[in-house]
């Protein structure tokens, strides 16, 4: 049509005179204080500067407040029941009390199956610890990725400085 200046200068002038996209609206999922808390592991390949060229496999445990999105997380070497015991305990000292229910993305140490009727068993030896403390295990329902996201939201808090000695990837 004529136009001889450059595709930039032209893109740059519309995006200055559009109208802005309304932001969509999104409820957030929210519980009473003290209700709720939500537990997930997240899997980082770690580099330790005392092991240059050797990837090592971490996990972040983290515990997430549904009320407040308070959160605590620890890096670990494994997901085993033990640790998930012992990342509660820790968790619960630093929280200073505990929530109600604690909810669990189906992890295999909290989780143990679900019947045809929608009955979850959970591990008795983590319903017995919670129970000490007040507290019981609510599993997430497959199609839950509202509550999911808070513990998904939770990982990208963790820079690479938290884990001494690693190098995490940026996502």
């Amino acid at each position: 049509m004529g136009y001889e200046g450059a595709y930039s200068t032209l893109s740059e002038y519309l995006r200055l005179i559009r109208p802005p996209v309304p932001r969509q609206f999104e409820r957030r999922f929210g519980t009473p204080a003290g209700k709720q808390a939500q537990v997930d592991f997240a899997e980082f390949q770690v580099e330790f500067t005392c092991e240059p060229g050797v990837m090592r496999k971490v996990w972040l445990f983290s515990m997430v407040l549904g009320h407040s999105r308070w959160l605590w997380g620890r890096f670990c070497p494994n997901q085993t029941l033990e640790t998930v015991m012992r990342c509660h305990i820790a968790a619960f000292g630093i929280m200073g009390g505990v929530c109600t229910e604690i909810l669990y993305d189906r992890m295999k140490t909290a989780v143990i199956g679900e019947d045809a009727a929608g009955v979850v068993t959970y591990n008795a030896s983590l319903v017995a610890l919670l129970a000490r403390y007040g507290s019981a295990p609510r599993c997430l329902s497959a199609v839950s990725g509202q509550n999911e996201r808070q513990s998904r939201e939770a990982v990208p808090l963790y820079p690479a400085g938290l884990l001494p000695g690693a190098q995490l990837p940026r996502h």
